[in-house]
């Protein structure tokens, strides 16, 4: 991802979660996605975050996130 891209994206992050939690600050942010092409049956993942973040920080929010997924769903059945 450009450095340009990221800036805007870690801008639009950091707009959107001040807008829901007032008086609340941003202190990491991870972004998974999943891509594909209409003629390709495989699926490729990456993963976005502030360039300066620490790797146990953006791992911290994935772990978390998965475990709000799952638990959101009613578990792995879900």
């Amino acid at each position: 991802m450009s450095k340009t891209t990221l800036d805007a994206l870690d801008a639009a992050v950091r707009a959107h979660l001040a807008d829901e939690n007032p008086g609340q600050y941003v202190t990491g942010w991870a972004l998974t996605t999943a891509t594909t092409t209409e003629s390709d049956d495989a699926t490729d993942y990456d993963t976005e975050c502030p360039a300066a973040q620490p790797a146990h920080v953006t791992l911290g929010l994935l772990d978390i996130g998965k475990t709000l997924v799952l638990d959101t769903r009613g578990g792995t059945d879900g």
